[in-house]
């Protein structure tokens, strides 16, 4: 205690005065308010304990005036230290807050995005994949890397739904919708090496906005309609079949009783 008091009866050019300000500093980026206001109130009684023990002498007026300046410094340093200090953390925090809530988000949308039955592919402006979930390349039988520019699908076979006519890589949904149009259950024919019979998907598409209006590409949305266009061929088939047979079981007797009149009127 003795030694303190020698110390700090020193002045402010003692070295007493650093050994204070450093656990003011380190508390005004590490601790509380309360315990740097504790710090402070404590250094300072430090610079007060020689005038209450040793009396007047032990301090000059000067040096008293440079320890109440330091420590008015220490103050205001370090209470906007720490309020600066609080402030990058709770930004920090509050962007990592965000973060998490950006990736849970994502993880959600796709979540949904993978489970759904129907086809979705997303293209940028320029045509580029965004997003393609795993029922599209079940439906296309083919993999996201073979959606290529401009919507087109590379190795995939086109067909307006009659299965013949091809379809212009400019004429697909996914490359109007990028253009700005709404497209709207449209029936398409799609073969490749590992469909191929192929199959018949109806597909909706719509353009994407980007900043200020301008294109931010296109997304479609396809179901695969094998099994209904399939099962309206074969009611199709049946259909004519059945008229054909008719057709040939009413012909034979008209052509009896035909011979009959005929008969008769000789």
């Amino acid at each position: 205690m003795v030694a303190l008091l020698i110390q700090s009866a020193g002045g402010a050019a003692s070295g007493y005065v650093p050994l204070v300000m450093v656990p003011i500093f380190w508390l005004a980026l590490y601790g509380t308010r309360s315990e740097l206001a504790a710090a402070i109130t404590a250094a300072a009684s430090m610079f007060v304990a020689p005038l209450v023990f040793l009396g007047n002498r032990a301090l000059p007026e000067t040096d008293l005036r440079e320890a109440l300046l330091w420590m008015a410094v220490a103050m205001v340093v370090g209470f906007t230290a720490q309020r600066l200090v609080r402030t990058i953390r709770e930004k920090a925090a509050e962007s990592a807050r965000r973060e998490e809530a950006r990736r849970e988000s994502e993880e959600r949308l796709n979540t949904v995005v993978e489970t759904m039955s129907d086809g979705l592919i997303v293209a940028g402006p320029k045509g580029e994949l965004v997003i393609h979930n795993r029922a599209a390349g079940r439906i296309l039988g083919t993999g996201a890397r073979a959606v290529g520019s401009s919507g087109g699908q590379t190795g995939l076979d086109i067909y307006q739904s009659d299965g013949v006519t091809p379809v212009p890589e400019e004429e697909q949904p996914l490359a109007r919708a990028i253009e700005g149009e709404t497209v709207q259950d449209v029936e398409m024919f799609v073969r490749n090496q590992r469909v191929p019979d192929g199959a018949w998907i109806s597909v909706s598409a719509a353009p994407l906005k980007g900043a200020e209006g301008a294109s931010g590409g296109g997304v479609a949305v396809f179901r695969d309609i094998t099994e209904r266009k399939r099962a309206e061929q074969e009611a199709d088939r049946l259909k004519d079949e059945f008229f054909a047979l008719v057709s040939h079981e009413l012909r034979t007797p008209l052509t009896s009783i035909v011979g009959y009149l005929e008969l008769l009127e000789d």
